[in-house]
């Protein structure tokens, strides 16, 4: 059974990584797009970029931090990133609704302040009451996402922009994912063992793989010539 449980830790290492690989070039990509969607491609840019930083510290929690101490040292940026990342995609979903209109300065602070105030809760929850860390950031950021994906659909059937309703579609493979780490006592074997981890980052490989279709598709509403 420990056999198992290392190489499942080891494809969840690895799953990271290559989610973090996948990422690189969608930046550079969308670096590059032009659009007058210029609001959106930057709140785009920082959650991609953002998403990609935080695959390769989960990797290096999973396949190179032996000791306690040094997975809290990695694992404290990490999971500040982690929120961030929904931060952004929460500025992107304001974005769209807005039609690319820049979000108020008090609707940025809020939305940084929310997810300080869940994260100064989350710390007291896990100090004090033993709490698993992961569950709670996957319960705030699960609502966080379903927020801006009701957000973007909103928007799609408003305006009927095909771009927006895939990005919808991004959202089905991120519902398991959460489950997966809810539950965080899953293992399947796919060739290799896969934990709660691997499990979910397969499926979010899979989402971030529409998400970045839904997004070239949806910059390229109005192309600046």
């Amino acid at each position: 059974m420990e056999e198992i449980l290392k190489q499942a830790e080891l494809t969840g290492a690895l799953s990271d990584l290559a989610m973090g690989i996948i990422i690189i070039p969608m930046i550079i990509l969308l670096f590059k797009k032009k659009t007058m969607l210029k609001l959106q491609k930057q709140w785009w840019l920082c959650f991609f970029a953002t998403l990609c930083v935080s695959c390769f510290l989960g990797f290096t929690v999973h396949y190179f931090c032996k000791s306690e101490l040094s997975k809290q040292i990695v694992w404290l940026p990490l999971y500040i990133l982690l929120f961030e990342v929904f931060d952004c995609f929460f500025l992107v979903a304001l974005s769209i609704f807005s039609d690319d209109k820049k979000p108020q300065k008090k609707h940025i602070i809020t939305i940084h302040l929310i997810s300080l105030i869940a994260y100064i809760i989350t710390q007291i929850l896990i100090r004090v009451y033993n709490f698993d860390s992961i569950r709670l950031l996957t319960i705030f950021n699960t609502v966080i996402a379903l927020i801006g994906f009701a957000l973007i659909l909103v928007k799609s059937f408003k305006k009927g922009h095909i771009g927006e309703r895939i990005l919808f579609c991004a959202l089905l493979p991120m519902l398991p994912a959460g489950y997966f780490q809810i539950k965080r006592n899953s293992l399947v074997k796919m060739i290799w063992y896969f934990d709660h981890n691997g499990l979910t980052h397969l499926l979010i490989i899979a989402s971030i793989l529409i998400l970045f279709c839904a997004v070239n598709i949806s910059l390229n509403k109005k192309i600046d010539k």
